[in-house]
């Protein structure tokens, strides 16, 4: 449980990206593991860049 002014929120922007379905029939788990974690390493590293200059980003 959390103490007395323990659970506090700052002011900021939270950037949600959901990305494309990735199909799991008939697939090697570890291929869509690779595709999930490839799609989110690409991800981050675009939602990083816009942070860094202030341009807003599609993600796709």
């Amino acid at each position: 449980m959390w103490g007395k002014r323990q659970f506090l929120k700052h002011p900021g922007t939270i950037t949600v990206a959901i990305g494309p379905a990735i199909s799991t029939t008939g697939a090697d788990p570890a291929a869509v593991l690779n595709a999930a974690e490839s799609w989110i390493e690409s991800t981050i590293a675009g939602g990083m860049e816009a942070a860094r200059t202030g341009h807003n980003r599609q993600y796709g």
